[in-house]
């Protein structure tokens, strides 16, 4: 165990030890650590932490159940799939029940990649295995191990390689426990061990032939690719082929021990590339179940979850006497080499459209970035980055300590009540969300300093106000919402301003003040107001913005 890094054992395996990187002064790895450990652990990190520090999209969810999606891999050495699950004792990573607001007591809430989503109840942590556990990131050389939860589209043990790293987050519950559980102690040693004897990975150059919609494919998925005819070829070489491609008949380089993944291709490309090989019909395909997906190196980290579509794409159907093979993905192997046809890409599902293939989205990406990863090409993630940057809170809490009055109890509200230095001394004190029972004109105040770790760009969240509002920061009128502005939602329309860095007080009071008025039965605040800033899962390893519709454990109250 170390206290710090300066004379450390560079050649050793190095441990972040759990919630590490939970608190503001948590640890900050700089560039030269990783210059020395090349090789890394870290242990359980909470969910806050793997969101706002580290730029995952993750998951609180109590999983007493998890799959290997690389069986074979030398973490796992020794454990069977049945000791991977309903280990002994409970967890202790989070409370094992949720605490239930002030405000209303039957529907628990929390914030999911900036959005306040309902949550059923917790179970406790009894059997847990896993507490925190991390989307598959799309972007960036990342290997589930092992996978869980809905739709397997998270991993709690995670694997990342680059040119100069090789780091494994482990957020299976291994300490901490209340018991001893005999498999946790397994996969640590077994992690330990494999880092140890891990080597460097090595990547191929990628070349690209084909039109845009393949070239900024490989640019959100942080691919370093050079154009056809602008780079050598060798044994090394990775080519990624498009729509359009110009390429004529690959087999003789094929064989040669080239390597070759064909995205999203279409009739015409299918017979230019492979004369005679194979048919290809363009039709609409039903998702089927590939029993060949463990068995091949090429698809290691991939399941039948990535191959589920939630409509059938018109694609160029490839065709072949074995009625059992995949008509969206298949290995034609010549000589030495191999060419990879994953006739089903991202384009094919127009979630814009369609939000109900937001996720089949998600998960293609995710699948066509295992099969760049498996054939040796480098994605770049910001790894580095977030790990070495100093934590920064995402998020201040606004919704206790305000005061208000009914506008019948002031003078002059209208002249004076809005501006900052105020007297609301004698003004009732609540907390938000709060709700009044009369019609008329309400004022809330708050008077707050602004935390030092937020960053500069940031977001006032007040959230819905029933009916009419008007708001001010700093003496500065925000805006207001009212039957004029928003004559179909005005009672529902969440209040939420970008805030300018000259507007807010760095060290010394902030005063918000909001004007309501309720025109129909109850009225008040009805959110939690925060301060916000974007989140860093936004610039991070995923392509697609969330909407509060992919969490996919929220509760709606009926």
């Amino acid at each position: 165990r170390i206290r710090t890094l300066e004379n450390a054992d560079m050649g050793k395996v190095l441990v972040i030890g759990r919630e590490a990187f939970g608190s503001e002064q948590g640890a900050i790895l700089k560039t030269d650590t990783f210059n020395g450990f090349s090789r890394i652990l870290f242990l359980e990190q909470d969910y806050d932490t793997l969101v706002n520090r580290l730029g995952f999209r993750a998951m609180e969810h109590g999983v007493r159940d998890v799959k290997a999606r690389v069986p074979g891999h030398p973490a796992l050495s020794g454990l069977q799939e049945n000791v991977m699950q309903n280990w002994r004792g409970a967890s202790t990573l989070y409370e094992p029940f949720f605490e239930l607001p002030n405000f209303e007591t039957s529907d628990p809430a929390w914030y999911w990649c900036g959005f306040s989503n309902k949550r059923v109840w917790r179970c406790g942590n009894r059997n847990s295995v896993a507490s925190a556990i991390i989307e598959k990131p799309s972007r960036g050389n990342w290997q589930p191990i092992l996978d869980c939860g809905f739709d397997f589209q998270y991993s709690p043990l995670l694997e990342y390689s680059d040119s100069t790293s090789r780091m494994i987050f482990c957020q299976m519950d291994v300490s901490g426990r209340s018991e001893d559980e005999p498999a946790a102690a397994r996969l640590v040693k077994n992690i330990i061990e494999y880092l140890s004897d891990s080597k460097k990975s090595r990547f191929k150059t990628v070349i690209y032939d084909g039109d845009e919609r393949g070239s900024k494919l490989l640019e959100q998925l942080g691919v370093d690719f050079k154009s056809i005819g602008t780079g050598s070829i060798s044994k090394n070489s990775l080519f990624v082929l498009g729509p359009g491609t110009k390429m004529k008949d690959l087999r003789p380089l094929i064989s040669q021990g080239i390597c070759a993944i064909g995205v999203g291709l279409e009739e015409t490309d299918l017979k230019s590339i492979l004369p005679g090989e194979l048919e290809a019909v363009t039709e609409s395909v039903v998702s089927v179940v590939d029993k060949t997906l463990g068995r091949q190196p090429e698809f290691t980290g991939i399941s039948n979850a990535e191959l589920h579509w939630r409509e059938t794409p018109v694609i160029a159907a490839l065709k072949t006497a074995d009625s059992g093979k995949n008509p969206a993905l298949q290995i034609m192997r010549y000589g030495a080499g191999k060419i990879i046809l994953s006739q089903a890409a991202p384009w094919h599902f127009a979630y814009e459209s369609k939000p109900y293939l937001r996720t089949t989205f998600r998960r293609n990406l995710f699948m066509i970035s295992r099969l760049l990863d498996n054939s040796g090409a480098l994605m770049q993630a910001p790894v580095h980055s977030f790990l070495s940057t100093p934590p920064k809170l995402a998020r201040q809490d606004l919704s206790t300590g305000w005061k208000t009055s009914d506008e019948t109890h002031l003078d002059n509200p209208a002249d004076n009540c809005w501006r900052a230095d105020y007297d609301d001394s004698q003004w009732d004190i609540i907390e938000l969300p709060s709700y009044f029972s009369h019609l008329g004109y309400v004022w809330y105040r708050k008077t707050f300093k602004l935390e030092k770790s937020l960053p500069d760009d940031l977001t006032l969240y007040i959230g819905a106000c029933d009916d009419e509002s008007w708001i001010w920061l700093n003496g500065k009128f925000l805006g207001e919402v009212t039957t004029k502005t928003n004559p179909g939602d005005y009672w529902s329309f969440t209040r939420e301003y970008t805030i300018p860095a000259e507007l807010l007080n760095e060290n010394s009071d902030n005063t918000i003040v909001v004007r309501v008025n309720n025109t129909y039965l109850d009225g008040g605040i009805a959110g939690k107001p925060a301060i916000t800033t974007r989140g860093s899962w936004l610039d991070s390893y995923y392509i697609q913005i969330p909407e509060a519709d992919d969490d996919p454990y929220r509760y709606y109250r009926w």
